[in-house]
């Protein structure tokens, strides 16, 4: 199941916030000017793509049980600068 995601200075923008859960595909846009990447963290998951160059996309496939996981981009200060979402799998 894809769920779209866009990254751009200094946000992470879901396409839904709420999930049942499931396996879902990350289909990852950076609409921004400089690289990002995209982290999956809540329970046993911890994944993330590989860097996302300005204009370009990428997947992320993760198997999601219920739960509350943090979306958010590792490039340093990035998520400190508010790349950072939560989603919830019900």
């Amino acid at each position: 199941k894809p769920v779209p995601v866009t990254e751009n200075e200094f946000h992470v923008i879901l396409a839904s916030k709420t999930l049942p859960a499931g396996t879902y595909t990350f289909v990852v846009k950076n609409a921004g000017k400089i690289q990002h990447d995209l982290a999956v963290q809540g329970g046993a998951v911890n994944a993330r793509t590989p860097l996302i160059n300005p204009g370009s996309t990428a997947k992320l496939t993760v198997k999601l049980p219920a739960g509350t996981y943090t979306l958010y981009c590792t490039v340093p200060g990035h998520r400190a600068a508010g790349m950072v979402a939560t989603l919830k799998v019900t």
